[in-house]
This record gives structure tokens, sequence and C-alpha cells, in this order.
């Protein structure tokens, strides 16, 4: 069965530049999309074979809105990485929640969503 047919999570093309840190280093890569569990970058240069440990992603909505995430090391190909969402604060889900409930039309795939996050 093909990746897309697995995914629980609608994930919503955008375009903005993350934050991607892990401890000294930084990469700010465009997004290519998100979704309630994770999101997929450009992937950045000298980027590591097999990243371990957490990381921390901030993408900007606009000047005073943005998303902050905790995240984990997924997979990389076709010169992009995604990657798993492990925490977000209750801030940021608010805008990832009015940004996803506004690209995908219909709020009762929304809440079957949020439902899944358990």
């Amino acid at each position: 069965m093909p990746q897309e047919e697995k995914r629980k999570f609608t994930r919503i093309p955008f375009d903005a530049l993350a934050e991607i840190k892990q401890d000294d280093m930084c990469w700010k890569e465009r997004l290519i999309d998100l979704s309630l569990k994770g999101l997929l970058v450009s992937q950045p240069p000298e980027w590591p074979d097999n990243p371990t440990g957490s990381f921390d992603v901030v993408i900007h909505l606009n000047p005073t809105a943005k998303i902050n995430m905790q995240v984990t090391y997924a997979h990389s190909e076709n010169n992009h990485v995604g990657f798993f969402c492990d925490k977000i604060d209750i801030d940021s889900i608010s805008h990832l929640r009015r940004l996803i409930e506004l690209n995908m039309g219909s709020e009762e795939i929304l809440e079957r969503e949020l439902s899944a996050l358990g």
C-alpha cells in the first residue's frame, strides 16, 4: 500500500520558512506541508544521514503568529525531510487547527483527525 494511503492525517501544503534547531545547529528551510502529526521541509545542506534526538521547529505564520513544535526525524527522500510532531503548545495547536480547518473545508474531517491524536 502506498505511503499516501496509510496516512491518518491530512497534509496541508503551506509556503513558509521553518526554523529547525538542535543543540547549536539551526537550519532555515522551506516548509513543504504540515499536518496535526508532522511536517515536511526541504532538506538542508549537510543534513546528517541518520539524525537522532529531538528538534525544535518554529514556523512563522505572520509577524505575530507562529507554530512551535518539538519533533523527531521520520525520513528523508527526494531532497525533503519529514518529522513527527512529539509536542506542541496550546497556542500552536490552535494556529495549526485553524490553518488545517481553512484548507480542508470540512470541520468533520478535522474533528476526526483531532480525535485520532488521542
